[in-house]
């Protein structure tokens, strides 16, 4: 059993487009900060590294008018 959906995502992979879509659940569904999504992303789950959040959150924010209605 998994125990979240970060769990599920490091033991099955982690693409891009997942990735962006879990920042988005962070943001839109627990209405979670930047360093709050920063710190389960890279230091609680190791999900990707600084440099690869920093990367995605920027792309993040060019597409999340777009991915508001999308539900996980």
């Amino acid at each position: 059993m998994y125990q979240n959906l970060a769990h599920f995502y490091r033991n099955f992979g982690f693409t891009i487009g997942s990735k962006i879509m879990f920042i988005n659940q962070l943001v839109n569904k627990q209405n979670k900060e930047k360093d709050e999504v920063f710190k389960e992303c890279v230091e609680d789950y190791n999900l990707m590294t600084k440099k690869s959040f920093e990367s995605l959150w920027k792309r993040y924010f060019q597409v999340a008018d777009d991915i508001k209605a999308i539900s996980l």
